[in-house]
C-alpha cells in the first residue's frame, strides 16, 4: 500500500514537473511576444512624432533600453533582433533626411551660380544641418554614413565659401566701374576706376540732367578727358527741339521716359571706347 502511495506521489510530481517544464518556454515566448509588441508600439509612436527632436528622444529611449537588455540577456534571440531592426529603421529617418537636406542645398554647377543670396541661404542651411548632425552624432554613432555625410557637408560649405568670395570680389570690382539710377546704368572700362564721375541736376522744367565725366588716363595731361550730359524726360515732361537743339535721342526706357545725349566735349565718355549706357 505504501509502495502504491509512493508511486502515485512520484507520478504526480512527475506530471507537475512536466507541465511546469512545458509552461516555462510558453511563458517565456509570451513574455518575448509582449516585449516585441511593446517595441513595435514604440516604433509606431516614433513614426507619429512630428518633430525631429521628438523622434530623437524616442530613438535614444529605445537605444538605452536595448543597451540594458544586452547587458542582461546578450544579443542573441528574437527580441534582440527586433530591437536591432527597429533601431535601424529609426536611424534611417535621420540619415535619409540628412541626405535630402544635403541634396537640396547642393548646387551642381556651382561656378555658374551668381546669385549671392541663393548661395548664402543654402550655405546657412548646410551649417544648420551640420550642427544638428553633430549634436545627434553620439546617438547615431554606429551608423557608417554619419562621418561620410559630415565630410561631404564640410566640403560643400568650403566650395560655397570660395564661390561667395569670388562673387563678392567681382561685385566690389564691378561697383568701382558701375553707375545706376532709376532710368539707366553705365558700365565703365576697368581702367577708369576712380577716374569717372556722375553728377545729377534736376531742372525746373521737370527733366533731369546727368553730367558724366572722365578725368583721363593722365590728370596732368587731360587730352583724353571728357564730359557728356544725359537728359531724361519723364512722362510728365516734354522735349523741345527748339530749347534743346543739340540733343540727340538715345532711346526710351521701359516706362516710356525719353533719354537724350548732349554733344559732350573732347574724349569719348559714352560709346565704344567709353562707358556702356543701358536704359532700364
Amino acid at each position: 500500500m505504501n509502495k502504491k502511495k509512493v508511486i502515485l506521489i512520484s507520478g504526480s510530481i512527475f506530471v507537475i514537473l512536466s507541465v511546469f517544464l512545458l509552461l516555462i518556454p510558453i511563458a517565456h515566448q509570451l513574455s518575448t511576444n509582449k516585449k516585441i509588441d511593446a517595441i513595435e508600439q514604440q516604433f509606431q509612436d516614433f513614426s507619429k512624432e512630428e518633430t525631429r527632436e521628438g523622434k530623437l528622444k524616442r530613438l535614444k529611449s529605445l537605444t538605452d533600453e536595448y543597451q540594458t537588455y544586452q547587458k542582461d540577456k546578450g544579443t542573441n534571440g528574437k527580441l534582440a533582433e527586433t530591437y536591432s531592426n527597429t533601431l535601424s529603421e529609426m536611424k534611417h529617418y535621420f540619415t535619409d533626411n540628412n541626405q535630402i537636406v544635403l541634396k537640396d542645398n547642393t548646387i551642381n554647377e556651382l561656378q555658374k551660380e551668381n546669385n549671392l543670396e541663393t548661395l548664402q541661404t543654402k550655405k546657412s542651411n548646410l551649417e544648420t544641418l551640420l550642427s544638428t548632425i553633430t549634436q545627434e552624432k553620439e546617438i547615431l554613432s554606429n551608423d557608417s554614413t554619419i562621418e561620410e555625410t559630415i565630410t561631404k557637408i564640410h566640403e560643400t560649405i568650403e566650395k560655397m565659401n570660395s564661390r561667395i568670395q569670388t562673387i563678392t570680389e567681382e561685385q566690389e570690382k564691378r561697383a568701382k566701374v558701375h553707375y545706376e539710377n532709376e532710368y539707366f546704368t553705365i558700365d565703365f572700362p576697368e581702367k577708369w576706376i576712380d577716374k569717372w564721375n556722375v553728377r545729377k541736376n534736376e531742372n525746373t522744367e521737370g527733366n533731369v540732367t546727368y553730367f558724366v565725366s572722365y578725368a583721363g588716363d593722365n590728370p596732368s595731361f587731360p587730352m583724353g578727358a571728357g564730359i557728356i550730359d544725359i537728359h531724361v524726360f519723364p512722362n510728365a515732361t516734354s522735349y523741345s527741339a527748339k530749347k534743346y537743339p543739340d540733343l540727340k535721342l538715345f532711346g526710351i526706357t521701359s516706362k516710356n521716359e525719353k533719354v537724350y545725349l548732349g554733344t559732350g566735349t573732347s574724349g569719348t565718355v559714352i560709346g565704344e571706347k567709353g562707358g556702356k549706357l543701358t536704359l532700364k
